[in-house]
């Protein structure tokens, strides 16, 4: 059993894959940019509307988050050659948080002084983690699409504390108890060792697998 994402990231190696990334990259831009457009009536009627964007450009995502930012290219291109949202054209602000803490708190305050209006990443759950406080105290939304520490749902929302954090994808704890409810279930085997890429990914997935194991009545 083996918790990894190729390349550190997601695969686009198919068509079934580059759909799915496409749909990842598109929900957060429009979820953002919805957000941006409901929160912007301080700017011009007809402006762009800026949003930032969080990605780890250098560093262990590189390979992964260099495809992602294209295809989230892409889309900008696709969505405004059909009028944006709500009629404006989209731009965005990339940033490189290099998967780091203390470069993600660095970059989400150059967005804040940009002033855009939306944030979407970071996918890096300690970079995401790390720029959770800024986004709140600025005001300004942020959405992820693949950050996965359940930290983030615990510090986000009216119960958190941080009602600018979102995040549209299955935290690790989420991902391994469904993961152990199948096995407990099904029982294909008794024992199993974990495989895990050295990232915030895998290290999360690994611990999240270690909770639930016992229970699924594997070793």
């Amino acid at each position: 059993f083996a918790l990894s994402r190729v390349g550190g990231g997601i695969s686009v190696d198919n068509k079934e894959s580059g759909m799915k990334l496409g749909s990842i990259v598109r929900t957060g831009l429009v979820a953002a940019g919805m957000l941006a457009g409901a929160a912007g009536s301080a700017f011009a009627q007809g402006a762009p509307i800026k949003i930032g964007v969080l990605h780890s450009l250098s560093g262990t995502m590189a390979i992964s988050e260099t495809t992602l930012k294209d295809v989230m290219l892409m889309l900008i291109e696709e969505q405004n050659k059909k009028g944006g949202v709500l009629g404006r054209k989209l731009e965005i602000l990339v940033m490189d948080n290099k998967c780091n803490p203390s470069e993600a708190v660095n970059v989400a305050n150059k967005l804040v002084e940009a002033k855009v209006v939306a944030i979407e990443g970071s996918h890096c759950s300690s970079a995401h983690l790390a720029s959770m406080k800024i986004i709140a105290d600025a005001k300004i939304p942020m959405i992820t699409g693949i950050a996965s520490n359940p930290q983030i749902t615990a510090l986000s929302g009216p119960k958190g504390g941080n009602e600018y954090a979102f995040r549209i994808s299955a935290s690790d704890a989420g991902m391994m108890e469904a993961l152990g409810i199948y096995l407990g279930t099904k029982k294909p085997f008794k024992t199993v060792a974990i495989v895990a890429e050295d990232s915030d990914f895998g290290r999360g997935g690994a611990e999240a697998f270690k909770a639930v194991a016992g229970k699924a009545g594997v070793e």
